[in-house]
């Protein structure tokens, strides 16, 4: 009985360290302003870095800026039109992102077109 008990603990020790192990998971996100100024981040080891980077990128083009979508292990897709109204939508691939984001904004306000698409591991 002790020797299972023992083989239990080290199997669930395995999986535990293994899901450590492998899950090395990578950030994206968005940041957008009201005159339509964006920032974008890809291949970040955490959200707040990703978000952060996002945003500093956004105020070096314009102020007013916002953490607009941030991602893990997938793709996100800002769409806007010419009036600067926007969406951002992710998925798991980078053509999901772009068709999610597009119809999102072009439900919302018309118009618009894909300004950025990426990737988390990019």
């Amino acid at each position: 009985m002790k020797r299972l008990s023992s083989l239990i603990t080290c199997i669930c020790i395995l999986f535990a360290f293994s899901s450590v192990a492998s899950s090395e998971d990578r950030f994206g996100a968005f940041a957008v302003a009201e005159n339509g100024a964006y920032g974008y981040a890809w291949a970040h080891y955490s959200k707040s870095e990703a978000r952060r980077t996002a945003m500093n990128e956004c105020r070096r083009r314009g102020p007013g800026c916002r953490n607009a979508l941030w991602f893990r292990n997938a793709c996100g897709a800002l769409a806007m039109n010419s009036r600067n109204s926007w969406a951002t939508e992710w998925s798991e691939s980078r053509a999901g992102a772009r068709d999610r984001a597009l119809n999102s904004c072009n439900n919302k306000f018309g118009g618009c077109r894909i300004r950025e698409a990426i990737c988390s591991w990019d």
